[in-house]
């Protein structure tokens, strides 16, 4: 059984449930997985069922803690590959593994160096193979190489090429193993109409946010600050609908321009439940990554290059606003902090 709703008492306790409200949203956990693996696989791996089994394991474990809706992006970044025309190098002055890599269609050069740590350089220097997309590593005493595709290299090592993502497409699932990796719902297809796969390379982003409900001034001066998974007061469902619908207003992709009118009706009535049945008033996103990589300096036909997106949503009649987010911490000055939990 799953810790979702353990504290579920708190909800119907009348000074926590009559008072003022704001949500504040954080990005806590995500995983990124490169669509041109499924599509074309390296020889004689199934990676469709390696991805596959792998997101069942991690929806499973999502389950059993505090059970959460994905809210995912499929993203798309400028095309990286390993040059197969330049082996990786050592630098016997630097003690350096020089890393040759190219960049879009027309395969612009780039090198990075990275310290010679023994997980890098291993029993020998690693090669380089499969057109491009993987890099074999040698550890400490292995006999084998390991092979790592460059995106996982790349973010792994935090290596910036100042390349950005851009978000194509937002969405929501209870089984992120079916949707969108098998690719086989409108919004995969609309998402990717137009982009040129020799010069771009196509990702999903499997996200995990934690909403948290942060009450306002207090006649009774206490203060909380609670998870909402953990009091499960707006439940799973709901929750991850209300985070999608909001993150689409925000990005406002092309691939969604057809249906915004019905996403940003779906987005009005869920903040309009939340303020008449919860007593939210605005829902504030806090976004960025806990690891520095430029994997997550996102923007989009409408929103600017950022790797920190941080905006407020409130209802003001029938019109939802976005405006600049709101500290948690500075919201209730004149009271303590009685209730903390996240």
């Amino acid at each position: 059984m799953g810790s979702r709703g353990y504290l579920s008492f708190i909800k119907n306790n009348p000074v926590y449930k009559n008072a003022e409200k704001d949500w504040h949203v954080e990005l806590t956990d995500y995983t990124v997985f490169w669509f041109d693996l499924l599509v074309n696989p390296p020889a004689g791996v199934d990676y469709q069922k390696r991805i596959s089994d792998q997101l069942r394991a991690y929806r499973k474990e999502v389950e059993e803690c505090n059970d959460k809706r994905f809210v995912y992006f499929i993203t798309s970044r400028d095309k990286v590959r390993f040059s197969t025309k330049k082996a990786p190098e050592y630098s016997w002055t630097k003690k350096e593994v020089i890393i040759h890599l190219e960049v879009g269609s027309k395969r612009k050069p780039k090198k990075v160096r990275l310290p010679a740590l023994p997980e890098l350089i291993g029993v020998q220097l690693p090669v380089i193979f499969d057109e491009g997309r993987f890099i074999g590593l040698w550890g400490p005493g292995q006999s084998y190489a390991t092979g790592v595709s460059v995106h996982d290299f790349l973010m792994m090592h935090s290596i910036n090429l100042g390349i950005d993502t851009e978000v194509l497409y937002v969405g929501s699932t209870d089984d992120p193993a079916r949707r969108p990796l098998k690719r086989d719902h409108r919004g995969y297809s609309d998402s990717l109409y137009g982009i040129s796969t020799a010069e771009k390379d196509i990702f999903v982003y499997y996200n995990l946010f934690k909403a948290l409900f942060v009450t306002k001034e207090s006649p009774y001066a206490l203060h909380f600050m609670l998870g909402n998974s953990i009091i499960d007061e707006v439940q799973k469902q709901e929750e991850g609908l209300l985070l999608e619908h909001g993150l689409i207003h925000y990005f406002g992709a092309k691939s969604q321009e057809k249906s915004r009118e019905q996403e940003y009706g779906r987005l009005r009535e869920g903040m309009s439940r939340l303020k008449e049945s919860y007593k939210i008033a605005s829902i504030n996103f806090h976004m960025e990554a806990a690891t520095p990589t430029e994997y997550w300096t996102l923007y989009s036909s409408q929103v600017q290059s950022e790797h920190r997106h941080c905006f407020s949503l409130t209802l003001d009649g029938c019109q939802v606003k976005t405006g600049e987010a709101q500290s948690p911490f500075m919201q209730s000055s004149n009271t303590e902090p009685s209730v903390m939990k996240t």
